[in-house]
């Protein structure tokens, strides 16, 4: 954006707790780690745009930022605040 604003940021992340509760309901097995692309956005909403089991390649994160980026992505869940 010509603003210099930041318009949204993309993370691929892990966390413990999410690794827990998924290992504690099943689906996920010992030593396995869950993975999430996620999309932040002004105003505190959050986007998912995939889970993984693995941590995925530079270039399926690549590939699925652009389809993001493009609009040809869309989120499997999320969060909007209210205010």
């Amino acid at each position: 954006m010509s603003d210099g604003k930041t318009s949204f940021e993309i993370s691929l992340g892990s966390y413990e707790a999410t690794n827990a509760i998924a290992r504690e309901s099943g689906g996920l097995k010992r030593g396995e780690r869950l993975f999430h692309l996620d999309g932040y956005y002004p105003g505190g909403r959050h986007q998912t745009f995939g889970m993984f089991r693995k941590e995925p390649t530079y270039d399926r994160v690549k590939r699925l930022v652009i389809e993001v980026i493009k609009g040809k992505r869309r989120p499997t869940s999320g969060t909007t605040p209210t205010r």
